[in-house]
């Protein structure tokens, strides 16, 4: 019978885990086209983003093409409304809580009024998506996280406006979340 030695041990546990991500997530690897990091993943190497040839969208499988520009990561975005396309306003009671910052590498990291949260992004043209956010997990009475969180999860669109604000379009035009 052969002994395993605990760096044995450990280094089975850790092709255990390799081998269940990759079951997870199959066909996934990272490349660099044109100066852009890329995660590709074979299921979704088709997916585009209406009008922009050959991108491809994440939050599906972990596919992600990185295009930022200065604009969008330069600052900390303090999220002041949602305006919805009925009508309704949405603008959450602590302005100063809410919050986006974009990196130039496709990582997003947002605040609330009681979390913090992070995730990945593509923005391409106009377009932006933001892929599956994590977050801490604290309850807190009241919190409007979970409108923040919703809308987050809508995003399909961006852009500046002369006053320099970042506008975020929702899916399906329903809505434009504004942010200072």
């Amino acid at each position: 019978m052969k002994k395993i030695s605990i760096a044995g041990g450990v280094l089975l546990v850790g092709i255990a885990v390799v081998v269940f991500l990759l079951q997870m997530y199959p066909g996934v690897d990272s490349r660099v086209k044109n100066g852009t990091k890329q995660h590709v993943g074979s299921k979704n190497a088709t997916d585009t983003i209406e009008g922009v040839p050959g991108t491809l969208v994440a939050g599906k499988a972990d596919t992600t093409a990185v295009v930022a520009t200065s604009e969008l990561t330069d600052k900390k975005w303090q999220w002041i409304r949602t305006d919805y396309t009925d009508g309704r306003v949405f603008a959450p009671k602590k302005k100063e809580a809410f919050s986006l910052t974009f990196a130039t590498e496709g990582t997003v990291a947002a605040t609330t009024d009681c979390n913090g949260m992070s995730g990945s992004y593509t923005a391409v043209a106009n377009s932006l998506v933001l892929g599956q956010m994590v977050m801490t997990m604290m309850y807190c009475e009241g919190s409007e996280e979970g409108v923040f969180s919703e809308l987050l999860g809508q995003v399909s669109t961006y852009q500046f406006t002369g006053k320099g604000e970042l506008e975020l379009g929702l899916k399906a035009d329903t809505g434009i979340m504004i942010f200072r």
